[in-house]
């Protein structure tokens, strides 16, 4: 058994934070400028959903519209 534990976390689970947090995670992996430009083909017209995404977009309007953060 693990002795890791799980805390609260009280800030959104979207906005800027969340994007702040996204860039950090690309930069320490090294893939800032791939990551951001695969992200923002994410759920566009012309770009991708993932495989298991229940609430396809039938009208876009945003650039900037991910995925939820939801648990398996």
């Amino acid at each position: 058994m693990s002795d890791q534990k799980i805390d609260v976390y009280p800030y959104p689970a979207g906005g800027w934070g969340a994007l702040r947090s996204v860039a950090h995670h690309l930069k320490e992996h090294g893939i800032a400028a791939k990551g951001a430009r695969t992200l923002l083909h994410a759920k566009q017209p012309d770009g991708f959903d993932h495989p298991g995404c229940a609430w396809p977009d039938r009208n876009h309007c945003s650039s900037f519209e991910f995925w939820e953060n939801t648990p398996e």
